[in-house]
């Protein structure tokens, strides 16, 4: 995809500031699992501080998803249409980079069957 230099550099801005803010948040959800961590592993957890810290891990989730949508839509602004189907179009179809059309490859040995076939069962 071919960007304009004003283009690369707004998408530049708008990624770095979600990658600060994002990591204020996963930094503070860190601080809140090692807190419900010693919680659990005091002597006498108390529910209501492990229920308060829980809720807590949640919020910092929604803040996290709520950065996600809106740099999705900075980048939305910056680019033209075709420039924006063309960044997300293929992951909402699942046929974007790194997928492949599974229909056609048979299924592997899987785990459980220690490679023996069907109805063969254990040698003595």
């Amino acid at each position: 995809m071919e960007l304009d230099e004003a283009q690369t550099s707004a998408i530049i801005e708008v990624m770095t500031e979600n990658f600060r803010e994002t990591l204020k948040l996963r930094l503070e959800r860190e601080e809140l699992r090692e807190e419900l961590r010693e919680l659990r592993m005091s002597d006498d957890p108390s529910s209501d501080e492990i229920i308060a810290a829980n809720t807590a891990m949640g919020a910092v989730r929604g803040r996290r998803e709520a950065l996600r949508i809106k740099l999705r839509e900075d980048i939305q602004e910056i680019l033209t249409e075709e420039q924006f189907e063309q960044l997300y179009e293929p992951r909402i179809r699942g046929d974007g980079p790194g997928r492949r059309d599974r229909r056609d490859i048979e299924p592997g040995r899987g785990s459980g069957g220690g490679g023996r076939q069907q109805g063969q069962g254990r040698r003595r």
